[in-house]
């Protein structure tokens, strides 16, 4: 389902399948499992972030490989360059 300009106020947000636009959270918690998702330009006053299913998984696999260096390395360089296509796409 998509959302724009719209605000949420406590409430549960559920990424899975969702497009969030230009939409403003207050006092929300992401919950994200592991499906497509598109947040673009949003605004938040507070962050609470759960994951389960695949997501949590992969949080726990990158969570073990962080304890050591050459892992940590490796997420590092994952996370910058998701940060890097997080700002391309987000200009288009």
């Amino acid at each position: 389902m998509r959302f724009e300009k719209q605000q949420f106020e406590n409430q549960t947000i559920v990424l899975d399948d969702n497009e969030y636009i230009e939409c403003t959270f207050r006092n929300c918690k992401f919950e994200y499992n592991g499906g497509e998702f598109n947040i673009e330009r949003i605004r938040f006053d507070t962050l609470e972030f759960t994951v389960s299913g695949p997501a949590a998984r992969t949080v726990l696999l990158l969570q073990s490989l962080w304890a050591g260096e050459t892992g940590r390395r490796a997420v590092q360089g994952l996370l910058d360059g998701a940060a890097v296509a997080d700002r391309t796409i987000g200009t288009q």
